[in-house]
């Protein structure tokens, strides 16, 4: 159950408890001014009797004024609990009101702050990617001859990246591994095995602990060429960060 649905509902609870307390004891209550008022009014108005007929003439008048006044204090007793029961009702609509408007500003803060968290991991990745890459150019990582084998040195390499990934906080992140050749060749053939060597890398990596949903090897083949596009430096592999989808 959510602490905005326990909130709601201790509130109400408090409220509703309020409500019937009232309710039960109010009928008691004013049955008893009612009854005071009422032998007040009748020791006050009935007269010193000095003839049987005055007598009588006093008693149709007092409890003429008797029923009028029980009319008067039903009227104002209903009148009572109807203003209760708004008041009530009143009281909910505001506290339901206050629990949305709460729930509404916790919502919109925490949304803000995921965002902001989101982008301050964001802003690491690119740090880190950059640096991976860095390393990359000047140690790229090797195949054995037209193939998608690892060398024993590119695992090592693999191992240290797998190491700086596992730093950062991923389940937000995709990472492309992106490979590339040069444009000598079969640009179909340079297509293909630039995807081989990409998912070499990926599985590598996988096998190193980085999570298998969040990575993707993706093969360019002839294309984002760092040097003349026959150099062969070209052949290479990078890791690419980004927001998840």
């Amino acid at each position: 159950m959510s602490s905005k649905t326990v909130i709601f509902l201790g509130i109400l609870a408090a409220i509703l408890l309020n409500y019937f307390c009232v309710r039960y004891h109010l009928p008691s209550l004013m049955d008893n001014n009612l009854t005071i008022r009422d032998i007040k009014n009748q020791e006050k108005s009935e007269p010193i009797p000095v003839a049987l007929k005055d007598l009588d003439e006093d008693n149709e008048t007092n409890k003429s004024e008797i029923v009028q006044k029980n009319i008067e204090s039903n009227t104002t007793k209903k009148q009572e609990e109807d203003e209760i029961d708004r008041q009530i009702r009143s009281l909910i609509d505001e506290k339901i009101q206050e629990i949305n408007e709460t729930s509404t500003n916790l919502e919109h803060v925490s949304s803000s702050n995921k965002s902001m968290e989101s982008d301050t991991n964001l802003t690491k990745a690119k740090e880190i990617e950059s640096e991976i890459n860095k390393k990359l150019l000047s140690t790229p990582i090797e195949f054995k001859f037209s193939s998608a084998v690892l060398t024993r040195k590119s695992k090592k390499i693999l191992r240290e990246i797998a190491t700086e990934l596992k730093k950062l906080d991923l389940k937000n992140m995709e990472i492309e591994v992106a490979g590339y050749t040069d444009a000598k060749g079969n640009k179909y053939f340079n297509k293909e095995l630039s995807l081989k060597r990409a998912k070499s890398v990926r599985r590598y990596l996988i096998k190193e602990g980085i999570d298998k949903n969040i990575i993707k090897a993706v093969g360019y083949g002839e294309s984002n060429f760092i040097y003349d596009k026959n150099d062969k430096r070209n052949r290479r592999v990078e890791i690419h960060i980004k927001r998840g989808q």
